[in-house]
């Protein structure tokens, strides 16, 4: 396996005539991948017609036999928005396995702050998953997350509890 590999993409406008549109799309990603570590950086930077949209992401896990450490980080500029807008974003998580079936545990975060420093909204999650592989194309899974955003005066835009289950098969 390399230990480095690269990718780039670009999309031109198409026409767009609109702010959101078809934008001019650049993206790039390189990541190092050695024994049991494997990490990424990812840039995207989109074009509208009212400004510029850029993301920078770092994400990776390392796998320590019995379990695997995931985790990433992103931020965002939005110069869409009046004033400029940040966002910054992070989860963490371990998966581990047990024989054939694997649970895995995450939390996440998000902020968004204004050109001021405001924060606009804030936001975060935990979730647990587990699966079952009954073959080697089947697998059984269930899922539960908790998410909760609040805006910058303190209200809550979003308290949820979702559960789900259900079956994956690779044809």
């Amino acid at each position: 396996m390399a230990l480095f590999s690269i990718a780039l993409s670009y999309s031109a406008p198409e026409g767009a005539t609109t702010a959101t549109d078809a934008p001019r799309l650049l993206t790039g990603h390189v990541e190092y991948a050695s024994g049991p570590l494997r990490i990424g950086y990812a840039r995207q930077l989109e074009h509208y017609t009212t400004g510029k949209n850029t993301f920078h992401l770092v994400a990776g896990h390392y796998n320590f036999g019995p379990a695997r450490l995931v985790g990433a980080m992103q931020r965002q500029r939005d110069e869409r928005v009046t004033g400029t807008q940040k966002s910054r974003e992070w989860q963490l998580g371990l998966d581990a396995p047990f024989g054939d079936a694997t649970v895995a545990v995450g939390y996440a975060s998000a902020m968004t702050e204004n050109s001021a420093g405001r924060k606009v909204v804030d936001a975060h999650g935990l979730s647990l998953m587990a699966t079952y592989d009954i073959s080697k194309r089947t697998r059984f899974y269930t899922a539960a997350r908790q998410l909760k955003a609040t805006r910058a005066d303190g209200s809550t835009t979003l308290d949820a509890t979702r559960f789900g289950m259900g079956v994956t098969h690779k044809f």
